[in-house]
């Protein structure tokens, strides 16, 4: 089989990577058709084995315009299905008669309501209302012409709900891989205290999913330990940030109440969980809880981290298989069986 993996965003996100990697380790040959201007950070074992197409991005058409005719020459490229890593690409393929699996990564359904209109200014309005739209009833047409498949079984179920073909669960967890890159070098040793990370964009604001201000008040206090946060001027590459994982005590995935909470499970607690490390996390993050299990210290409001702090008891944690890409190889499988049949 021969899956062309279709992406507008501009860098090789992990999920992205995994789906490509876990193809090839499945004996299939691989296209990714990726933007010209993406940032070249594969770090997938077999990234050779990779064949790269490009095309010429352009942010105005792909949220705008339906795929009326072959605007990127797709039709001159040889697969068998389009794995397709977001509804403009998954509907750009569809329209153009492709057997299609659409990888919703990101809860399309409403993910465009997160966006805040005041991110573009006020002439930016109104194209932030038509993307909200159109993703909505993108996704509502892909969940009834092609597979999906979904970060969690609350998105699944509610897209049962909504009469979805296929819908397949492949949670967004590290392949086996990445911990093993994780334990084959050294790492830097645990300090005395206790020690905290948080991953990602520390400064988000009440406009947002990911709102970390309850949790910047609290540390502000510096009353438990020092916290390292990777975003920013702190980034590291991927790899690396998995093998530095090791040496904290608790990741941090504290997040001010949100309702669409429950749709969403987060890369960062498995990058955590696969190296041996729990998270304190919001009670809200409910599938991300699930999954975790006893990697999970859930709680109400950042204030709550004293008394998981407190509390705490050092002790051994096992890798749970579902907390490995491969545990859902075969969720992949029924996907690009049900495209072809």
């Amino acid at each position: 089989m021969r899956v062309l993996h279709f992406y507008f965003g501009s860098d090789f996100n992990c999920r992205l990577q995994r789906a490509i990697q876990s193809d090839l380790d499945n004996g299939f040959d691989v296209v990714a058709f990726v933007n010209r201007e993406i940032e070249n950070n594969l770090w997938i074992p077999d990234r050779e084995k990779v064949e790269l197409k490009f095309f010429e991005y352009n942010r105005l058409w792909h949220y705008r315009v339906p795929s009326w005719c072959d605007y990127l020459n797709l039709k001159n490229f040889d697969f068998d299905l389009v794995h397709a890593h977001d509804p403009f690409c998954a509907d750009y393929a569809l329209r153009l008669g492709f057997p299609v699996v659409f990888d919703d990564w990101e809860y399309w359904l409403e993910y465009m309501d997160f966006v805040p209109l005041r991110t573009e200014g006020v002439k930016g309005v109104p194209s932030v209302l038509l993307r909200r739209l159109r993703a909505w009833k993108l996704v509502k047409n892909l969940l009834w012409h092609v597979p999906v498949i979904v970060t969690n079984r609350n998105v699944k179920d509610h897209y049962l709900d909504l009469d979805a073909v296929s819908v397949d669960v492949v949670p967004n967890v590290p392949l086996r891989f990445e911990r093993d890159y994780a334990f084959a070098g050294t790492c830097t040793e645990k300090p005395d205290k206790m020690f905290f990370c948080y991953i990602g964009d520390f400064d988000a604001d009440n406009w947002s999913i990911r709102d970390t201000s309850e949790l910047r008040n609290v540390w502000s206090r510096k009353w438990l330990g020092p916290l390292h946060v990777f975003g920013g001027k702190t980034k590291l590459s991927h790899l690396d940030l998995i093998r530095r994982m090791r040496m904290y005590d608790f990741n941090l995935l504290v997040w001010k109440k949100f309702w669409a909470h429950p749709y969403f499970l987060q890369n960062k607690a498995f990058l955590a969980s696969a190296v041996g490390v729990p998270t304190i996390i919001s009670s809200s993050l409910l599938a991300t809880i699930d999954l975790l299990q006893e990697y999970a210290f859930p709680v109400d409001n950042a204030r709550d981290i004293y008394a998981v702090v407190e509390n705490f008891s050092y002790r051994p944690f096992r890798l749970h298989p579902e907390h490995l890409w491969e545990y859902y190889e075969s969720a992949i499988k029924n996907a690009y069986n049900q495209c072809l049949n």
